[in-house]
Parts: C-alpha cells; structure tokens; sequence
C-alpha cells in the first residue's frame, strides 16, 4: 500500500509565504535556511565598526589602550564565531520583521542614530542582548514567549539602551583597569597565598575595590530598562507592556507548555503495539543536568525590582489616547518561532529535545508534514546514537528538576531497546497519512527509516520515490551514500 502511494499520490506541494496562515502551518512548515558562514557583506560591515571603535579608544595608559584594542578585535572574532557556528537567523521572515520593529523605534526617537541591527538567534533559552558593536540578538524562545509586538518592542529598547549607554564598552574598559591596576594584582596574591579563606579573602579584595563585573551588570540591566522606557515611551505602543515583559522574564523557568504529551496516541500502532510499562513513570531522585546558576551569579537582576522601577516612570507619563495594538504578523513570527526552535534543536543535535518539542507542537498541529518528518528523523537519530553507545551526547537522563511533562518523556525513552526504537521509528513513518508522501522532507525521513534492520520497506524503493518527485532534491547525495552516518 504504501508503494503505491509514493507512486501514485498526486498532491501538489504547499505553496509557504513569509507569513504562511493559520490553514499553512497546519499542513506543513518550511524552516529558515541555515546561516552556516557569514556573508562577505555582514563581515565586512563587522570589521568597519571594529576599526572605527578602536579608533575611539583614547586611554591615559599605552597598555591600557593595546589591550582594549585586543578586546574589541576577541568581541569581533567572537560574533563572527557566533555567526559562523550557525546561531543567526537571516532570512525573509524573522530579520526584516524584528528590524522593522527596531526601524519605529528609531524614528520615535531621531535624537538617536540608527546604527543597530538585529537578528533572531537559535537557542531555546529565553532571552536578548546586544553584542556592543551595534548587533542585536533576539533568540527563537524569547519571540516564542512573548505575546504581542509592543513586548517585543520594549525588549529590543532595553538593548538599544544598552548600545548608546556604550554598557559593553564600560564592562571593557573596567576589565582592562584589573589587568594593569598593580594594586589590585598585589591584594589578590596576597589572599591566594593566604593559607585560610582564600575565596572569602578574594571576594573581601573584589568588593572594597568596587569591583564586581556582576554588581555592574546588574546595574547595566536597571539603567538600560529606564532609558530604554524613555525610548519606548516615544513610540504607539502600550507602556504597560514594559511591565509585562518582567513577568514573562520573571516566569521563565515555567515551561511555554505544561501539558503531557500523549505517547499512546502518536506511538501504538495496529503492527507494533505500545507496551503498558514504556508508560510507568517514577520520579528520579537523582540529579544528571547540570546545577542551576544561583541567582546571586545571574546577571539579570530580580524582574520584581525591576517592574517596580519601570512603574515608578509609568505614573509619571501623561495620559495617552491611542496605544499599539497586537498584530498577525507577531502572532506568524511567534508561531514560527516554535518551529524554528525544533529545526535549530535538531541541527545542534539536540535530538531528544528536538523530538519533546515535536511532539508537544503536533498536539496543536498533528496534520503538519514538518512535524511528522522531524519525528520521524528524530527517532531515526537516537537509534543510530543508541546503537553507537552514544544515546548520552544527544539525549538527557531524567531528572527530578526537569518539568514533569519532559521527564515523563525521557523517561519513556531511556526505557526503550535499540530495536524498540528502530520500531517506533518505522512504524510511526509508515503509518502517517497520504498527503504526507507529498513532502520532500517526509521523503527522507522515511528514507531513513526504511533503512531500519525491522523495516518492511525497500530502501531503494523510497529513494526512487524520491528522485522522481525531487530530481534536484537537497538529499540527492545523502541517497546515494551505502553507508548512513549519525
């Protein structure tokens, strides 16, 4: 039956927008292409703002200023690093749109010039920075956790705060200062040669020296947060959305969604029925993630204080008539980027994660051929890391301070054989519907699949399948590889 499909089925294949609509995103997904090296043009732009910010260094010491010099060229090395290490989204959804955002801002406000530019960043940690040479990033799961633009809005303010407060620069120049400050160097060999307390003695020599690069951060985040309000005040969108955005961040170790993910649903199958005790669950007591930064190290200061500060400034606005309003496109690039925080997951190889993420968005979505295809390549991949003895590298143990809903799946999965998953992984790709065959990506998933030892299905076969809908397919040489490598 499932010959005759890829033979036969004449579905044509889903046609995708920037902003695909609400029917789009139910059927399929097209994921951003991955920005694996920088453009000659972004570098170029790069090394411009380097030479011209090294140009401005005017310290009283020589070595002073050789080394600042040496900063701004690691910050430089570092963003190309970070560009290069496929962490940027440019493509023609997320950057035009967080920019246009970033474009309002700057014409509410023309005092300031207009030299920032910002990017969506894979990572599923929430949050935003600027890199201090005029790059902004904004990553995939803070646009996810967010409601509307006039959030988003305020974000990018509290960076572009931190850009024209030169807070990167401030952090350089203080650094610098440790490194030639003779005083300093004498005190802290003075408390490592001390036979007792040696980190109570060096954090004593730290604080009398007014030197805490975490105090200053702290500070940094409470200054930015005012006059990124005085810019985002000048701007339609709603104030109070500023206090909004602290109780998002103050909640972000609750997960965007708590619901169970039903494994019986996507995994019992007619030819391979789920096991009953793949399903029992008891909570580990033993830690495997690494240990939780205390909050005395985190740099972003106590979100409560901080809402408290921006309520201070809002009472001190006068009335205002006409507010922004939410709009689709936010609503398309919120939902997107929870796609995209699956694609980047699995480019990282970040496999079990990935698969989570997957298989809680095809609750709400369980038509979407993306969805299928990425599960289905999913399992493919801890079997293959399974079978090399290296599940470990891409796959978390349970552990008790995970959310319950992923350590109830990590859980599920550290139970399963190697042929258990092989398993899954066939049939849950032999199984999907009809229109799925359609999909260049559903193709190669279960091309993948059907190259399983439990597999009824000729590999040669799919690949032919393949090369006919898709002669100048992306997978062509993936095909044609005797070997399938992780």
């Amino acid at each position: 039956m499932i010959l005759k499909l890829l033979r036969s089925v004449g579905i044509s294949l889903l046609l995708f927008s920037c902003f695909p609509g609400w029917s789009q995103i139910q059927k399929n997904y097209s994921p951003a292409p991955i920005l694996d090296t920088i453009s000659a043009d972004m570098r170029a732009k790069l090394m411009q703002k380097l030479e011209k910010d090294k140009a401005r260094i005017n310290e009283p010491k020589a070595q002073v200023n050789t080394f600042l010099k040496t900063l701004l060229e690691k910050r430089y090395d570092y963003l190309i690093k970070t560009v290069n290490d496929d962490n940027f989204i440019n493509d023609p959804l997320f950057t035009p749109y967080l920019q246009s955002v970033l474009d309002k801002i700057y014409r509410a406000n023309p005092g300031l010039q207009a030299e920032t530019q910002v990017f969506a960043l894979r990572s599923a940690v929430p949050n935003a920075m600027s890199f201090g040479d005029g790059t902004l990033g904004f990553t995939l799961s803070l646009i996810a956790r967010l409601e509307n633009e006039d959030q988003l809005a305020f974000v990018l303010c509290h960076e572009v705060a931190h850009y024209h407060s030169e807070h990167s620069i401030t952090d350089l120049k203080e650094l610098a200062r440790v490194n030639y400050d003779k005083e300093l160097k004498q005190k802290i060999e003075a408390a490592r040669r001390s036979q007792y307390g040696q980190y109570t003695k060096l954090t004593e020599v730290f604080k009398g020296m007014g030197l805490s690069l975490n105090r200053h951060s702290r500070i940094h985040e409470f200054e930015a947060d005012s006059l990124g309000f005085v810019y985002f005040a000048n701007t339609d969108y709603d104030p109070r959305a500023a206090i909004r955005v602290m109780e998002i961040l103050d909640s972000v170790k609750i997960p965007l969604h708590q619901n169970q993910i039903d494994l019986k649903k996507h995994f019992d199958f007619k030819d391979y029925p789920l096991k009953s005790a793949w399903l029992t669950y008891t909570k580990s007591t033993t830690w495997h993630s690494p240990e939780e930064e205390a909050d005395s190290l985190r740099t972003h200061p106590d979100c409560k204080k901080r809402a408290v500060a921006l309520e201070r400034q809002i009472l001190r606005l006068p009335p205002r008539t006409s507010l922004q309003t939410a709009n689709d496109v936010f609503s398309n690039v919120r939902t997107q980027s929870e796609f995209e925080i699956i694609e980047s997951e699995y480019h990282f190889k970040h496999y079990g994660a990935a698969l989570f993420r997957a298989l809680l968005l095809s609750e709400t979505y369980p038509d979407n051929i993306y969805l299928q295809a990425i599960i289905g390549k999913c399992l493919y991949k801890l079997f293959i890391y399974q079978r090399n003895h290296e599940l470990g590298k891409v796959l978390e143990l349970p552990d008790p301070r995970f959310p319950d809903n992923y350590d109830r799946f990590l859980t599920f999965m550290q139970k399963l054989r190697l042929m258990e998953i092989a398993s899954i992984a066939y049939n849950y790709m032999a199984t999907r519907p009809v229109a799925s065959y359609e999909d260049e990506e559903f193709l190669y998933a279960l091309w993948l699949c059907s190259t399983l030892q439990v597999s009824k299905l000729d590999p040669d076969k799919v690949k032919e399948a393949y090369l006919q809908k898709f002669p100048d397919g992306i997978y062509r040489k993936q095909m044609s590889q005797k070997t399938i490598k992780p």
